[in-house]
């Protein structure tokens, strides 16, 4: 079940409410309205949605119920507003409006009171109206004597009053309110109604009552009845049934936040790699939106076929992170090999539970273990923990299950990204490895520059990181120095290998060896950061070098390293034509030729860095 699924399971609950449900987006348009928001509306569906509210009701921007929409789209918090509407006919309907925030915008819960406000006004105005509503109408309706010493005393009630309590007309009338309504709503009930006698007109406020029948939600009026004298004789009361809508409203909104619940770990999976982040996003959702004290998930090792602790929440101990099961062996591991929702409600009465000691020192009294499928493969199991006796209705099991997946699903991408990077690795090894290859098989052409390209390579490095380069420009640097002298693969043998002076028409054919390095090279796209050390580095600082004459600060960074590194190395090597130079006659000649061959920078950093560590002055 994916989170458009679960909308779609949302949506399903508003279609049925009997009160009307609309859905306002941030743009004041007409997003979702059920068919008793059409009956209210008075207009087809069509006709409303994509349509804004005040292109539908010319003139609603400046009622007061939309100066509440717009404080609930600004502040989301949820407000209520009973609101006198006028239809394009003349007729005038009431409705009872409960605006809250929603991922869409708003949603707005509507419920026809016409008739109860009707009712109200016809009660104050005669008694006969009065009896015929207590018969008929479906809001509980009641009269109450006042007596001296703030006491009322009920003198009759309508059938809708017992219906809604249970209680019988005897264990009513003649009673005190005290000794009929429970004691939790004393003090709010008799304090509403002394503040409508003391403020002479109808006090309403919603209640919530306790009775053999369950738990009834009730939003209540008191209107006073006073003599010709003005004393308060009696009080009408009247009390809207709202259990059904709240009831409904909670279920909204429990959908509502687990829907809110899935896209917060939808978007922590798109979001991030790190699967500890993920699941510990999936372990909040899961104890928050399933009300359970504690949840842990065990990963599947596909080597080894066990299961183990990957991550947990809620515990007070540690021992959850000990856990080590085999595919079957458990709970845990029958809900992995079976791939279905496991429960243990009572370890004392349940055998074979090999955790029995993790749920006792724990005080734990409820477990259900889900599967983590994906992809029909499965990667651990998510468990949840209760220390109070607890039955699970099937909508909590089926939102156990959607949690299940999504976790299931961050398994499976972090564990594709781990193969990918693993894969990643490997093939810049096998790259490296080629490179390294092609190096050692240009200095078995050219015995007599055997090792020099592995020094240069690690003195261009070293350099480069003293001068401040990353970790990430130092990767093209190793891979230009080690295919420096690629381009040589161009040049003939007869050139390459002879031991005496080149003639100038084989130094034209010998230059041109940095170009064939780049034609060789650039096709390749992996190999093309690393393409300014064999491309460039026999340009000079003053722009007498070759292959493009380049000058100064227009040769590359990495080359203008690499020509020192790779002059001190040369000179500093026994040729046909030569011998070695001592250290001191090599660093003489490369510090002449800062500024005119070489950068005066890198010159400096040099006998620094590399001339300094080697006399262990630290220069």
């Amino acid at each position: 079940m994916n989170t458009q699924t679960a909308h779609t399971a949302g949506t399903d609950v508003l279609d049925n409410l009997l009160e009307g449900c609309q859905i306002i987006d941030f743009e004041w348009k007409y997003y979702y309205l059920n068919d008793a928001a059409i009956v209210h509306a008075r207009k087809a569906r069509q006709e409303l949605i994509g349509k804004t509210m005040m292109g539908s009701y010319p003139g609603i921007e400046n009622t007061p119920l939309f100066a509440v929409l717009q404080r609930v789209m600004g502040d989301r918090k949820a407000e209520r507003i009973e609101y006198e509407f006028t239809y394009p006919d003349g007729s005038v309907g009431w409705f009872e409006l409960h605006v809250q925030p929603c991922v869409e915008g708003i949603l707005i819960l509507s419920d026809d009171i016409t008739y109860r406000k009707r009712a109200e006004r016809d009660l104050a105005n005669t008694a006969t109206q009065l009896s015929l509503v207590y018969d008929n109408v479906s809001d509980i309706i009641y009269h109450l004597a006042v007596e001296p010493d703030d006491r009322f005393r009920f003198l009759s009630v309508n059938p809708a009053f017992l219906k809604a309590t249970g209680l019988t007309e005897d264990q009513v009338v003649g009673k005190l309110v005290q000794e009929v309504i429970p004691q939790p709503a004393h003090a709010l009930v008799l304090g509403n109604y002394k503040k409508a006698i003391r403020n002479k007109g109808t006090i309403r406020w919603e209640e919530v009552s306790v009775y053999p029948t369950g738990t009834k939600y009730g939003e209540v009026s008191v209107s006073p009845v006073f003599d010709a004298h003005g004393h308060c004789i009696s009080l009408i009361g009247a009390v809207h049934d709202m259990t059904e809508s709240m009831l409904a409203k909670e279920h909204i909104e429990t959908q509502l936040k687990r829907l809110g619940a899935l896209h917060d770990i939808d978007l922590a999976i798109t979001a991030s790699l790190d699967l500890q982040l993920v699941l510990k996003v999936v372990l909040e959702q899961a104890t928050t939106q399933l009300r359970m004290d504690a949840a842990s998930v065990l990963l599947l090792s596909p080597d080894t076929q066990a299961l183990t602790f990957g991550a947990g929440r809620g515990f007070r101990k540690r021992g959850i992170e000990q856990t080590r099961l085999r595919l079957g062996e458990g709970l845990a591991g029958k809900a992995a090999l079976e791939q279905h929702l496991v429960r243990l409600g009572d370890s004392a009465k349940t055998q074979g539970f090999t955790r029995s000691g993790l749920m006792e020192s724990e005080g734990f009294v409820e477990y259900y273990g889900a599967p983590l499928v994906a992809k029909g493969k499965v990667n651990g199991v998510l468990e949840l923990f209760h220390r109070e006796a607890f039955e699970a209705e099937d909508e909590w099991r089926s939102f156990l299950l959607t949690l299940a997946g999504q976790a299931a699903i961050a398994i499976d991408n972090a564990g594709l990204f781990q193969d990918l990077q693993k894969t990643t690795s490997e093939l810049i090894l096998s790259y490296d490895a080629t490179i390294e290859g092609w190096s050692r098989a240009l200095e078995l052409r050219d015995l007599e520059t055997e090792g020099h390209t592995r020094r240069v390579t690690d003195l261009a490095e070293r350099l480069a990181q003293a001068m401040g380069t990353n970790a990430a420009e130092l990767v093209p640097i190793r891979r230009g120095a080690l295919l420096h002298d690629i381009g040589k693969m161009g040049v003939p043998d007869s050139i390459l290998l002879k031991p005496g002076k080149l003639t100038d028409e084989e130094w034209l054919i010998m230059r041109e060896h940095p170009q064939y390095a780049f034609d060789l090279l650039s096709p390749i796209k992996f190999l093309r950061p690393a393409l300014d050390i064999p491309y460039c580095h026999h340009e000079k600082w003053d722009g007498s070098g070759y292959p493009r004459g380049l000058k100064e600060e227009l040769i590359p960074p990495s080359a203008r390293i690499f020509a020192v590194v790779d002059v001190w190395d040369a000179l500093r090597s026994d040729r046909p034509y030569r011998q070695a130079w001592k250290d001191e006659d090599a660093l003489a000649y490369i510090k002449q030729e800062a500024g005119t061959h070489f950068d005066p920078h890198v010159v400096e950093e040099f006998e620094r860095h590399i001339i300094g560590s080697m006399n262990g002055s630290g220069r």
